[in-house]
């Protein structure tokens, strides 16, 4: 295997695509390249050790792009000069005359692309300063949208994110919102009094990820009487959100939305800039409600300033972002890896149960996520604490590339203790692993599948230390 060589010609290709940045190789970008060129011929690059050191070159590049992509962006006021020449690092020219309310914005012109449109749909595409400035700014906007169904508009919520849920929590602009835990329940709402407006996640973040069969759910408000918006939250699934099949379901709706961040999966695990993507779908003869709505999204995002800054456009000027074709293959190889993960380690020891979308028996196409939790049996903040310290400990002595941290879909792997306040359950252990084959993976996973053995993570600790001193002696 030379997973590791592999990574580095992958990141030798990313960086090629970077505008300015394959000329400065005199400079950090050229000191960048000389330093994975010599990891390619170590003898070591196969090792974790490789992995580390591979790990500090892609904390390198997104610097020298970065620096590369402000000394562009800083060129100019956030006001700038009506005849001053604005260029992204690409060279594009770009236009605006206050900067949080920058309209023009070529990185919107990728996503007609990034996103088609299926036959018998049009669209429109809108980028926001961050994925819950987009859900904001759908939330401000709903009413709007459903002025002329009742004064008070209903919001039925399929969702579980803490922040979605904040932001239903302290309104949703004239809609009266009611949040159900699974698909039963959606179901029964919407047999009893169909909603106005619907709002899914594909995987419901909770502690459990279940899948949700959103193809179904559009289904089913396709067949009430007054069919409603559907609004689609899309981070977590990726490129494996069948749309297609659940716009086939959804002719006799007005409006789908389909929103994400595009901070984790869309920028190659490079984290650059907050970014949130907005789609909006309706049936071809519903063109002028669609450009209605569009325009309408575009005030919003004026009026709150959350338009991309030209900090943003700038970090984000580079080909891969907004790229079908990187998307779905990062998005793929962090999935896969997570879903291996999933079904390697058993329930039934340390754990009381491993949740992930992939264990669903109903194999549903966004049956994806780009992390695992892990449910002690006992059940006990504290208690994932400890297991936190065991892994990483582990991890270290083993000598593997896994990083103590929150969020996911970066190159490498992390892991963390989750506290869960006012949840069912008190806490999960996350590990989210990366897009990064190589020895560090196949470690993790052999970890994990060892301490799920023991009873408690205090017999774990004591028994894998054991094993060392053992060892030693």
């Amino acid at each position: 295997m030379h997973d590791v060589a592999a990574e580095c010609d992958r990141l030798i290709a990313l960086a090629d695509g970077m505008p300015a940045l394959p000329e400065r190789r005199r400079t950090i970008a050229g000191a960048w390249y000389s330093q994975v060129i010599e990891l390619t011929q170590a003898p070591s690059i196969e090792t974790p050790d490789g992995e580390q050191r591979l790990d500090r070159l892609v904390s390198n590049l997104r610097r020298a792009w970065m620096a590369t992509a402000h000394e562009h962006a800083d060129l100019t006021y956030r006001s700038p000069l009506a005849d001053e020449h604005k260029l992204l690092p690409s060279r594009t020219t770009i236009a605006y005359g206050y900067e949080r309310s920058l309209e023009q914005n070529p990185l919107e012109s990728r996503l007609p692309a990034y996103r088609p449109v299926p036959s018998g749909w049009s669209a429109r595409h809108l980028l926001f300063s961050s994925g819950m400035a987009a859900l904001s700014g759908i939330m401000q906007t709903l009413p709007a949208i459903l002025g002329s169904r009742r004064s008070r508009p209903s919001l039925l919520v399929a969702a579980a994110y803490y922040e979605t849920l904040d932001l239903v929590e302290l309104g949703t602009h004239g809609c009266s919102a009611r949040i159900v835990g699974d698909e039963a329940s959606f179901a029964a709402a919407c047999a009893a009094r169909g909603p106005d407006a619907a709002f899914i996640e594909p995987i419901v973040y909770d502690p459990w990820l279940r899948p949700f069969d959103v193809q179904r759910a559009a289904h089913i408000l396709a067949e009430l009487r007054d069919p409603p918006v559907l609004v689609i939250d899309s981070t977590l699934v990726g490129p494996s959100l069948p749309l297609a099949r659940i716009l086939d379901e959804a002719r006799k709706l007005p409006l789908v939305v389909q929103a994400s961040s595009g901070l984790k999966l869309d920028q190659a695990g490079l984290e650059l800039a907050n970014v949130g993507i907005v789609s909006l779908y309706a049936p071809a003869g519903r063109q002028a409600e669609l450009d209605a709505a569009a325009d309408r999204l575009r005030l919003v995002r004026r009026l709150n300033g959350t338009a991309l800054t030209i900090d943003t456009v700038a970090l984000l000027d580079i080909p891969f972002f907004l790229d079908p074709a990187t998307f779905y293959e990062y998005s793929t190889a962090v999935f896969a890896h997570n879903a291996r993960l999933a079904r390697a380690v058993r329930a039934g020891g340390l754990f009381e149960a491993v949740a992930h979308p992939a264990l669903d028996p109903r194999g549903l196409p966004s049956a994806q996520a780009p992390f695992v939790f892990f449910h002690l049996r006992d059940d006990d903040p504290a208690r994932y604490a400890e297991l936190e310290e065991l892994v990483i400990e582990e991890a270290t002595v083993r000598g593997l590339a896994l990083e103590r941290g929150g969020s996911f879909g970066f190159r490498g792997h992390r892991c963390e203790a989750v506290s869960l306040a006012g949840a069912a359950v008190k806490g999960v252990f996350k590990v989210a692993l990366g897009a990064r084959a190589g020895p560090s993976l196949e470690g993790i996973i052999i970890l994990l599948a060892e301490i799920a053995a023991f009873p408690r993570v205090a017999a774990a600790r004591d028994a894998l230390r054991g094993a060392r001193a053992g060892t030693a002696v």
